[in-house]
């Protein structure tokens, strides 16, 4: 395969891209874990309409890199870039970005299961808390006589 300079170049372009916007997102996966810690549901919800717009940002550089990749007849993963890479003797700009944006990708990872920990320790906490104030606390360990759960034993703490 004969890949030339121009096409390492522009390669190095879509990398470029694809890392400032994964950058983007990484900084503002670090506003939305402030936000998730901070207890702040306004700022929480404006993160959360930034980040599906990156995401968005983030799946279209990916589709011109995957599309590119596609066009000089190599596989759109890893394996297409690596072939690339090892393809042409001067693809150091290109090689310098392929890594720095598979490490933002390892922090992008990272960081999204952090906050999706988050996330998910609060929604264990709300429906706790709302089974505390109806009664049903989805932790019914009382049997009844046929020795299934009895859902009678949930009650709520007042009637309207």
């Amino acid at each position: 395969m004969e890949i030339t300079t121009t096409q390492i170049n522009h390669f190095s372009g879509l990398l470029s891209a694809e890392l400032q916007c994964a950058e983007k997102l990484l900084t503002l996966l670090g506003h939305e874990h402030q936000a998730l810690t901070g207890s702040d549901p306004d700022r929480i919800i404006a993160l959360s309409e930034q980040k599906q717009s990156l995401v968005e940002q983030m799946q279209q550089q990916l589709a011109n890199r995957q599309g590119f990749l596609t066009r000089l007849g190599l596989p759109g993963d890893r394996e297409g870039v690596d072939t690339l890479l090892n393809a042409h003797p001067k693809v150091g700009n290109a090689l310098a970005l392929w890594q720095q944006l598979m490490e933002i990708a390892t922090q992008l990872s990272n960081q999204n299961q952090v906050n999706g920990g988050i996330i998910t320790l609060g929604h264990r906490h709300v429906r706790q808390t709302l089974g505390i104030l109806t009664g049903n606390n989805g932790n019914n360990d009382t049997y009844g006589p046929k020795g299934n759960r009895d859902e009678s034993a949930s009650r709520s703490l007042a009637k309207a």
